[in-house]
């Protein structure tokens, strides 16, 4: 791998850490901490495991990558970006679904418990 090539990798973990922190998780690049290959391209207090690509072509064996150095507790995730193009990402389609469901049924109970907030409220008035 070039120098030039490394460089752009590790201005990308930078990217990312930036869009990570934006909203607002902790994040940091991992290499330069932990090493090794199992350790993420990014460490941060989102429950997954990142690796970060910032190339102009996506290749599947980014995601088999980070499934495979991933930490049984976190999820697999490649963060991916093409020059001139937002950030993406992409991860297996159960936990993206999962995470909707879970999503969903928090705002329901939100929902439900302002209700009964304004229903207190309204009783004691």
């Amino acid at each position: 791998m070039s120098k030039m090539s490394r460089d752009k990798g590790k201005r990308g973990e930078r990217e990312f850490c930036e869009l990570l922190r934006e909203h607002g998780f902790d994040a940091r690049r991992g290499q330069q901490f932990a090493g090794g290959p199992d350790s993420p391209d990014v460490v941060t207090d989102c429950p997954c495991h990142f690796e970060v690509k910032r190339t102009e072509s996506f290749s599947p064996s980014y995601l088999a990558q980070a499934e495979r150095d991933a930490h049984p507790a976190l999820q697999p995730v490649v963060a991916w970006k093409r020059n001139a193009a937002p950030w993406r990402v992409f991860c297996d389609a159960g936990h993206y679904l999962g995470m909707w469901r879970k999503i969903m049924r928090l705002e329901d109970e939100l929902l439900q418990l302002e209700q009964r907030l304004q229903e207190a409220a309204g009783s004691t008035a």
